[in-house]
């Protein structure tokens, strides 16, 4: 697993995409940050759940939305929280665990672009 610094080092140089990557939950996609992310912090788990949420989750009628994952004080787990453009929040899951490696800052976040009938994964950075 990365170190938490490392990891955000990384991303700091997210500031666009060459490409998109398609998921398999079918008009969703995710920018190079998106990918490297989830690799960097083995979280491609975070880009399934986000995916999936847009094909069968009342996200889908949100064209904009900000992911956020924020750690549980109380343990291992995390809150992983979806606002859409309004900044109401439209979805809550709990996750029992998690090691994704950027707590130090207590949370990062994720958003979720609609283009042209698909939906874009893309980091703040990126925008």
């Amino acid at each position: 697993m990365i170190a938490p610094e490392a990891l955000e080092g990384i991303l700091a140089h997210a500031t666009g995409t060459e490409q998109w990557y398609k998921h398999w939950t079918g008009p969703v996609f995710y920018t190079d940050g998106a990918k490297v992310m989830a690799e960097q912090a083995q979280a491609f788990w975070l880009i399934d759940i986000i995916a999936i949420q847009q094909k069968y989750g009342k996200v889908k009628l949100a064209d904009s939305q900000e992911w956020i994952l924020r750690k549980d004080a109380k343990g291992a787990g995390a809150l992983l929280v979806c606002k859409d453009e309004r900044g109401m929040e439209i979805l809550r899951q709990t996750l029992e665990y998690t090691d994704f490696p950027l707590y130090p800052r207590g949370e990062f976040t994720v958003w979720v672009e609609g283009l042209q009938g698909e939906r874009i994964i893309l980091l703040p950075s990126e925008h």
